[in-house]
């Protein structure tokens, strides 16, 4: 069973391939529903990581339960690389050593997930080192060409539930582009109802 994309991860083709808008997004809204991913119902995350696994050397997700992983690895960039922080689930020593991978990256996708919890809408005052040198880092991104220059194509997602828990430093930069996952439509409701019910 094959289906056409969801109309945001439509969107997020045409600003990230066509358009070629931003390298770095917010994906908020609906994020833990599941999506119909050649015949089968997957999550978001999951269907993510497969949609740029097809054309990036390697797919990292993270988030601060589980640490960071490596989904697709055709090239084991990361292997070269021999950072152990980049499996730990201390968001502090993570970041920095995403940031590392991704300057020695050129097919990179980088899915962060439960941005909020790495990037809380905290006032400057009650906020960690950690939590501040991770808002920084992320703003840094944003605006390094290293990173956004062709030759490199990486691309990092960051999967947030709510805009409104994220800091505003993140929420209000330009150069991070958002996109909503909105409920699904009634031709998406009707490709899982065939699929859950051929009958």
């Amino acid at each position: 069973m094959t289906s056409k994309l969801p109309a945001w991860a439509e969107e997020l083709r045409q600003r990230y391939l066509v358009r070629k808008e931003a390298f770095l997004f917010i994906l908020h809204g609906n994020l833990f529903d599941r999506v119909v991913h050649e015949g089968k119902l997957v999550p978001t995350s999951l269907f993510l990581a497969e949609m740029l696994g097809a054309s990036k050397d390697e797919v990292f997700t993270y988030n601060v339960s589980q640490g960071g992983r490596f989904v697709n690895r055709s090239q084991p960039i990361a292997a070269a690389s021999g950072d152990a922080a980049l499996l730990t689930r201390d968001a502090g020593k993570a970041i920095p050593a995403i940031e590392r991978l991704l300057q020695i990256s050129e097919k990179l996708a980088v899915i962060l997930e439960y941005g909020e919890m790495i990037w809380p809408k905290t006032d400057t005052a009650f906020m960690s080192s950690d939590d501040r040198g991770n808002v920084v880092a992320l703003h840094r991104w944003s605006l390094t060409p290293e990173f956004e220059s062709q030759h490199k194509d990486n691309i990092i997602l960051v999967l947030a539930e709510n805009l409104s828990d994220l800091h505003p430093k993140l929420v209000s930069n330009p150069k991070i582009a958002t996109i909503k996952i909105g409920i699904p439509n009634l031709e998406e409701r009707q490709q899982v109802i065939e699929l859950c019910l051929p009958d």
